[in-house]
């Protein structure tokens, strides 16, 4: 498989890890299920309300899964710069590679919470 054809599945593959938890919190918060950060450590919880919840499992599997989309994007990326097929994949690795670190970024601050 090519490699630009690779970089197009994890396109698809990142939003994917990055639902669950979306929709689960999302779901959460819309019936109330958990409470809003600020109350949650007003209240005095050390962790947050999913640390030994299936819920948290969930979060760190898609977590970890986010960690290793990242990778892989890089090393797909310097492969297809080092079998000279150009430095258009590389670009296209990179950008893809920056919001996958943005989108990491936003979920851990806003779900991380919830586990920690």
């Amino acid at each position: 498989m090519r490699v630009r054809s690779q970089l197009g599945l994890l396109t698809i593959g990142i939003p994917a890890l990055h639902l669950p938890p979306l929709l689960l919190y999302g779901y959460s918060r819309l019936l109330r299920l958990i409470p809003s950060e600020s109350a949650w450590f007003a209240y005095g919880g050390n962790h947050g309300p999913w640390y030994t919840e299936w819920q948290g499992s969930v979060l760190g599997c898609c977590f970890l899964g986010q960690v290793g989309l990242a990778v892989l994007t890089l090393v797909l990326a310097f492969d297809a710069m080092l079998s000279r097929r150009g430095f258009r994949t590389l670009g296209y690795g990179l950008i893809l590679f920056g919001g996958q670190v943005v989108l990491f970024w936003l979920s851990m601050r806003t779900y991380f919470w919830t586990v920690d």
